[in-house]
């Protein structure tokens, strides 16, 4: 039987993602796909200049940056692509490796928004006895967009697993890319992606799985295999790591020079100042976005000969490569930062009552769930403040437990509108999301609990720190209290208070709280006996 419906005409692209696939098994078409956990970077090179398309799926952000010889543009998720500003090109397509999250499966296995880049839409849904196939088509054609096929999702009924993303037709140009995942162990799809491009008119891009495999069992999809990035690593291995100024710092080799990094788990990426990539003769390449509680900030790609970090050798590894004046205030010495591409490779261990940080190789097999480990998600884990529970970003690059906007009202109400608004969260970017000063009455991570926590609560309206996909970040000053076991890999985490955990929280090292007063930096605080009221600072 066959049924073409009408009702779906007036219906959005993500109305028509809750409305008609809300019946199929999400789990089902995750274990299916499970091809990517990013989409990457989409850059196209024409005569005059590039254009690059940044869509992550976890997050739902995407950016579009455009260059040529003469300007540059930047346009938000929700602006059109102007592809007619160049008279021809050709579209390349990069995809990251990783894992497609449950919590994400809708917008990244059905974003016809990115695959049309418009949401006006023709939309039918065919059931059979064989397969249900949803077609998507533009609603209002133009003559070229006469030759251009519908987008088609095939779906197996009876295992509600996706056959077929497939979008054929006659293109003007075809720009095919192959990807077999050779260096991730085979656990991603291989897959074609089809682009075109036409002088005045939009991109058109699918993918066509090349590979559909049955379903699998949860456990072993809940912990796939990861093909470590070192050349060479001697396990386990030890390296210090202090905390002077509120950071995490290790020692990092570069050059056969050692630098001072900071222990990012909240970066995705590892990154290093640009005179240090500069002055190693570092291979520049593409240009990136990217996002934190500093802003929106551009980034070059830099390929270094190589990295070491502990006995880990890294060999022609890609890092970013950015000014890092926005994170150097009081840290002259800071060279750069590792981050989770890093970390991933092996299971973490972090104790900065010890001074040591323990690199260890990742298990062969799922490690087992025991009644202490915590279960994370990507790297955030479920935290619990005042009675209410959220994810939070495991984040040492930060100090101060900081929490979302929506967040901090339902769970700090009182205390947020009470509280003077704060300096800025400053972090990789030009700016940051202005805060509140706050005491949390109870955090609690997994079995333990910390009482009367100062932390900020962001005041913002718009920025990073709004976002409804996480409560917040929390800081090393949390972590600093355990003997924190990180595997990434495996979104596992162990965690043992140490000496330090039962010891009072000191608001603020310096003693001093600022805060903003028609725009400029004022001291609404002083902690008692502090350094800052000993050195004759006073309130205002």
């Amino acid at each position: 039987m066959s049924i073409s419906s009408d009702k779906y005409q007036d219906k959005s692209v993500r109305d028509i993602i809750e409305n008609v696939l809300g019946r199929i098994d999400p789990d089902g078409i995750w274990r299916a796909i499970r091809f990517m956990r990013h989409a990457g970077t989409y850059t196209t090179d024409v005569e005059s200049g590039s254009y690059t398309y940044i869509l992550d799926l976890h997050t739902r952000r995407s950016c579009y940056t455009a260059t040529s010889e003469t300007q540059t543009w930047a346009f938000g998720c929700d602006h059109a692509v102007e592809w007619n500003r160049y008279e021809s090109g050709s579209v390349s397509v990069h995809r990251h490796p990783g894992r497609l999250r449950k919590s994400s499966f809708r917008t990244a296995m059905f974003e016809l928004q990115f695959l049309f880049m418009r949401d006006e839409f023709d939309v039918s849904v065919v059931d059979t006895a064989d397969n249900i196939r949803l077609a998507v088509r533009p609603r209002h054609p133009s003559a070229d967009d006469l030759t251009k096929s519908e987008c088609v999702v095939v779906i197996d009924p009876n295992t509600w697993l996706v056959t077929e993303l497939i979008n054929p037709g006659s293109i003007d140009e075809e720009v095919l890319f192959m990807s077999d995942w050779r260096d991730c162990g085979g656990w991603w799809y291989p897959f074609v992606s089809r682009s075109e491009y036409r002088s005045g008119s939009e991109m058109q891009s699918s993918i066509e799985v090349l590979e559909v495999v049955p379903s699998i069992d949860d456990d072993e999809f809940a912990h796939p295999p990861t093909i470590p990035g070192y050349a060479s690593f001697e396990t386990p291995c030890s390296i210090p790591v202090t905390m002077p100024h509120n950071h995490m710092h290790v020692p990092v080799i570069l050059g056969g020079v050692e630098r001072d990094f900071i222990l990012d788990t909240g970066a995705a990426r590892s990154l290093v100042a640009r005179e240090i990539a500069e002055q190693l003769d570092g291979i520049m390449h593409g240009e990136v976005m990217s996002e934190g509680m500093g802003g929106l900030h551009s980034m070059r790609i830099v390929e270094l000969p190589e990295l070491r970090f502990g006995t880990a050798v890294y060999r022609n590894c890609s890092v970013s490569c950015t000014d890092l004046t926005s994170i150097r205030y009081g840290l002259p010495t800071v060279d750069g930062i590792i981050g989770q591409d890093i970390l991933r490779d092996f299971v973490v261990t972090i104790d900065v009552a010890k001074n040591v940080v323990t690199l260890s190789e990742l298990p062969r097999e799922s490690p087992p769930i025991d009644d202490n480990a915590i279960r994370l998600d990507e790297n955030a884990c479920p935290v619990e403040v005042n009675g209410v529970m959220g994810l939070a970003t495991i984040d040492t690059g930060a100090f101060l437990p900081t929490l979302h906007t929506w967040f901090a009202r339902e769970a700090l109400a009182s205390d947020v509108a009470s509280a003077p608004a704060g300096m800025a969260n400053f972090g990789i970017g030009p700016r940051g999301s202005a805060t509140a000063d706050v005491v949390c009455r109870e955090i609690r991570l997994g079995i333990h609990s910390l009482t009367n926590v100062p932390a900020r609560a962001s005041v913002a309206e718009s920025g990073p720190m709004s976002r409804r996909e996480r409560l917040g970040n929390i800081g090393g000053m949390i972590w600093s209290r355990f003997r924190m076991t990180l595997d990434l890999a495996n979104e596992c985490m162990w965690l043992e208070p140490n000496e330090s955990f039962d010891e009072p929280f000191d608001y603020h090292p310096t003693g001093v709280r600022l805060g903003l007063k028609d725009s400029v930096a004022v001291v609404m605080g002083l902690v008692p006996e502090s350094c800052a009221v000993l050195g004759g600072l006073e309130v205002g």
